[in-house]
Formats: C-alpha cells, structure tokens, sequence
C-alpha cells in the first residue's frame, strides 16, 4: 500500500508533540498532500516544529493546507521554511488563521522563486495593505489563483482591489 494523501481534518494533532512524528511519516512515505484543516490544538507551535522536522528537499508535497489551525501572527517564519522545504509546492491553503500582512509578506518572499499555482488566504487579518505586496507578486507570478477574502478581490485583469 503507497499512501499519497493524508487528510486529518478536525483529528486534534496538537502542537509539537504531534508535529515531528507527522514530519516524519510526511517524508518517509513521500506524502504528496497533507490536510490539517480544523486543528485548533496546532497553531504556531505545530507548524514550527513540523517545518523543523522535515527534511531538506521534500520534494513529494504539493499540497498542504493548515486551515483554521489558530495560526497567529509571527508564524510567517515557520511558514517561510516550510515553504523552502517543500520545492514542489502547487497549493498551500491558509484560510481562516489569523495571519497579518506581515506574514504575508514574509510568505510571499519565499514563494517568489517557487511555482504555486493556488494560494488560499481568506478570512485572516489581512488588509489594505497586504494588496501592494500581493500585486507585486502577481505581476511574475501570472497563473497563480488565490482567494483573500471577502474584502480584497481580483478582477479579470488580474489586478487588485477593495470592496
């Protein structure tokens, strides 16, 4: 039996504890998408502890979705390594966090020399300012679809505006 998907949606993988064994099955069973939607119990100590536990070059994942996992500002760093491990990376959902344009920023940084193809931030604390680094990015990043949320939009011509 080959496992390529694990979803483990509202399973209460809490923080460090859970994160480092997850790390490892990730990597020995060369995962290609990992689903944590709705552990609350994660938050920014899961995530980092899963992005140290993983090994350099996971090159199997290409989704990975930790949405409504209490992600808090100052998680841009966790997210920033994770990212940089995960080279293969096609669609990373965020939704329902609480992350600030800050970690966006941050997030965006590192994702600028990968090719994602979906990038989900709605319902975090993002706001007007988040769009001058968003736009930027969509300027080189031309096939990406993202969701902010219900108060940044995109429009057909790819660029950027507030409702």
């Amino acid at each position: 039996v080959h496992l390529k998907k694990m979803n483990l949606r509202h399973c209460s993988v809490n923080g460090e504890q859970e994160a480092k064994p997850l790390a490892s099955i990730v990597a020995s069973a060369h995962l290609t998408s990992l689903i944590l939607d709705g552990n609350i119990g994660f938050g920014n100590l899961g995530l980092s502890a899963f992005a140290a536990a993983l090994p350099e070059e996971c090159t199997s994942m290409t989704r990975f979705s930790v949405a409504d996992c209490r992600l808090e500002p100052g998680c841009a760093v966790a997210l920033g390594q994770l990212v940089h491990k995960l080279p293969k990376l096609d669609e990373l959902h965020l939704e329902y966090n609480s992350l600030r344009n800050s970690d966006v920023e941050v997030l965006l940084e590192e994702l600028s020399s990968r090719h994602l193809q979906h990038l989900f931030l709605s319902h975090n604390q993002l706001d007007d300012g988040a769009l001058d680094s968003l736009r930027k990015f969509l300027s080189v990043h031309r096939s990406l679809h993202f969701s902010v949320g219900q108060s940044l939009f995109l429009s057909v011509d790819r660029s950027l505006f507030c409702s």
